[in-house]
This record gives structure tokens, C-alpha cells and sequence, in this order.
């Protein structure tokens, strides 16, 4: 029996949504794909029940802020309803993307007066969706916190494509590195390592931009 790791969990803080040509992740505050099957029995006079199961049909519900705005999802869904459009959902940043086709029906529109902002939700038919494992990508560094850490200090790395690490260098010298997620990692400014310097993570895509830092 082979144990399988939890390598590549969802996490919704970071996804997009592209409904045919255009993205309305901004707008989104759920993507959830349903399936639900149909059950039957028979029982024979011998006593026997007999039992079978359809295969499942699914529906996506989105979740979404009401816009007024022309160019918004609440009024794309209600100018497109009846309509077959191809949908893109991506979970966490390099995948993998989930693709199904669905058909339009328009949200609700309004709601309990308030300072809040109005959201909706709508629930619309969908085909099985079906996922598409990205290649790993490249590391970025956006940032590198505290500035000024001496050897041994911990520097805490921001960026993406972190998962998959393999290698943290300070000016081509390795260092002690954890990854927290796709977006954090911690590293251990390595000996013989002060001033400016720059900082690089590999993984197996290959190589980040050199990140600038200054170390005690």
C-alpha cells in the first residue's frame, strides 16, 4: 500500500477565475464544483436488492460581489443567459487550473439594505471539470525582511513558486532555508556573508532573479 502525501493542498487566498475570455477574480468570493449522482434499488423476490448508481452530473456555484458596472460579473451573467462559456479556475498560484464549460443563468441582483457590500451567488450546470497540472515555475522574490541580518539571522523571503525549493544561495554561497508555502520561505544568512549581496532560490524550473540585500 503506497502512503501518499499531501504535497499540493487548494488554498483560495490566492486563485483566478476566467470566465471565456475574461478574468473577474476581483469580483469573486467562491468557486465550488458539485457532483451529484442518482442511486436505485430493486429487490428481486429471491430477496436479493439490487443496486446501481448514475454516473455524476455537476454544477458550479460562484459566489461574487454585485457590481453595477457594465463590464461586471452580475451583469455578464444576466446578458449571457442560456449561453456555453469555457471557465478556468486556477486555485494557488502554477496550478494546477481546473477547466469546464458552463451554462449562464443570472445571479440575484439587490438585497438588505445596509453599509455592507451586496453580494450573490448563482449556481450554474456544468460539464465534469477537468484539471491541468502546470509545469513548476520559476521562483520570484518580491521581498526579503528584515534588512540588515547578520550570519545566522533569519531572513524571510516573499515572492511565488516557492514550493519545490532546492537550493537558497546569498552571492552564490548555499544557506539554511524553510518553506512556509508557495509565497514564504525562511532563510539563514549563511558564514562570510555580510553587506550588499544577492540573494537567489532554485527550484527544479530553474533559477530566481537575484534579489538585492544588505546583511550586517
Amino acid at each position: 500500500m503506497a502512503v501518499v502525501p499531501l504535497t499540493t493542498p487548494y488554498s483560495l487566498k490566492n486563485a483566478t477565475l476566467s470566465i471565456a475570455a475574461d478574468e473577474y477574480t476581483a469580483a469573486v468570493t467562491q468557486v465550488e464544483f458539485s457532483p451529484s449522482t442518482a442511486t436505485s434499488t430493486v429487490r428481486t423476490i429471491d430477496g436479493v436488492a439490487h443496486k446501481d448508481q448514475s454516473t455524476a452530473e455537476w454544477n458550479c456555484t460562484i459566489g461574487f460581489v454585485q457590481d453595477l458596472a457594465p463590464g461586471g460579473l452580475l451583469r455578464y451573467l444576466l446578458d449571457n443567459d442560456g449561453e456555453s462559456k469555457a471557465v478556468v479556475f486556477t486555485p494557488k498560484t502554477a496550478g494546477p487550473s481546473i477547466a469546464a464549460t458552463l451554462v449562464v443563468s443570472p445571479g440575484s441582483i439587490g438585497g438588505t439594505a445596509g453599509a455592507d457590500l451586496t453580494t450573490a451567488s448563482v449556481t450554474l450546470v456544468s460539464t465534469k471539470p477537468v484539471f491541468t497540472d502546470t509545469a513548476a515555475a520559476v521562483p520570484v522574490i518580491t521581498g526579503a525582511l528584515p534588512s540588515g541580518a547578520a550570519v545566522g539571522d533569519q531572513v524571510v523571503l516573499s515572492g511565488y513558486n516557492f514550493t519545490g525549493t532546492t537550493d537558497v544561495d546569498f552571492d552564490a554561497v548555499a544557506a539554511d532555508f524553510v518553506v512556509v508555502d508557495s509565497h514564504t520561505l525562511v532563510a539563514i544568512v549563511p558564514a562570510t556573508i555580510t553587506g550588499a549581496t544577492d540573494i537567489t532560490v532554485t527550484n527544479a524550473a530553474g533559477v530566481s532573479a537575484a534579489h538585492a540585500y544588505t546583511a550586517a
